[in-house]
């Protein structure tokens, strides 16, 4: 099994919404308390590319890149490497876990 089929098992698993496999892209929407974040996974040779944005639409004020920077974060949108199966659930998690603690702030000072 390939690792976006895996990766499309685990949409499911986490009850995303909206998930649309097409050739070696993949678009779904993430539900977390009240917000939903869009999340595209790109198949690129033997890993994937997961790129996570709110689906608010906000400014990329310097402020907002310098408050992610601080946080550890390099860019907006969110971007992760997933090398492996086994890290799939990890970095969705890990994905979800940014969005929530980061994303509000983010609006608040755009």
């Amino acid at each position: 099994m390939s690792i976006m089929n895996d990766f499309y098992n685990a949409c499911l698993e986490n009850d995303f919404d909206d998930i649309k496999l097409k050739g070696n892209v993949l678009n779904c929407n993430i539900r977390s308390f009240d917000n939903r974040y869009h999340l595209q996974a790109v198949q690129k040779g033997s890993f994937l590319e997961l790129v996570l944005s709110d689906r608010m639409m906000f400014d990329i004020t310097p402020e907002v890149l310098d408050f992610l920077q601080k946080h550890g974060e390099s860019s907006y949108p969110i971007c992760r490497t997933v090398r492996s199966t086994d890290e799939i659930q990890d970095k969705l998690d890990e994905l979800q876990s940014v969005a929530d603690d980061l994303f509000g702030f983010c609006h608040d000072l755009a």
